[in-house]
């Protein structure tokens, strides 16, 4: 098991992405041409970014945090077994792989961003809906960066938390951005 550490999310922080900027980011206004965009809502699982810092995280090679409304996702719990509503546990990792794909194109990567590895996933609890809390944070922290030809492979490490606690974590995720989504299969 590895050791988690627990982040200092800020609620007074200022966001550096808020949510019309991260919507923006799916349809590629945000950061422009050829840069990673993000899925529209439903399915864009940020509401904002919070923290971008190219040397910070547990390896000192790239940090980033956001955060999430989940009473924003009702149409979830609706959907998601509706006898025994829960949050999926695909979303959560959704969550944090959208939080990559902000951090490479915030620092200039271009290209289409697909998950090619989710590493190794493991769930601790539940979000089930009526929880106190109902903010999902979430973060990233990166290992490396390598470019092959055109293309950016980002091999991190990523977390999300609720009610203070952690519910997921996957280690070594590997996101490919390239300008042609052949180079990623």
């Amino acid at each position: 098991m590895v050791t988690q550490v627990k982040p200092q999310f800020s609620k007074t922080r200022d966001s550096i992405y808020d949510r019309e900027s991260l919507i923006r980011c799916s349809t590629g206004e945000l950061f422009g041409d050829g840069f990673a965009r993000l899925p529209a809502p439903p399915l864009l699982m940020l509401d904002s970014v919070s923290c971008l810092n190219p040397f910070g995280g547990k390896y000192n090679r790239g940090y980033a945090e956001g955060n999430k409304d989940i009473q924003a996702c009702d149409w979830i719990f609706k959907s998601h077994f509706t006898d025994s509503p829960l949050m999926p546990g695909s979303l959560l990792l959704e969550s944090i792989w959208q939080l990559a794909g902000v951090y490479v194109a915030h620092f200039g990567y271009k290209g289409q961003c697909r998950v090619i590895n989710s590493g190794e996933a493991e769930f601790q609890r539940e979000i089930v809906p009526g929880d106190e809390c109902c903010e999902l944070h979430v973060n990233t922290h990166v290992k490396r960066i390598k470019r092959v030809g055109g293309t950016t492979i980002l091999i991190a490490d990523g977390q999300a938390w609720f009610e203070g606690k952690s519910v997921c974590e996957c280690r070594e995720m590997r996101l490919c951005f390239s300008l042609k989504q052949k180079d990623c299969v």
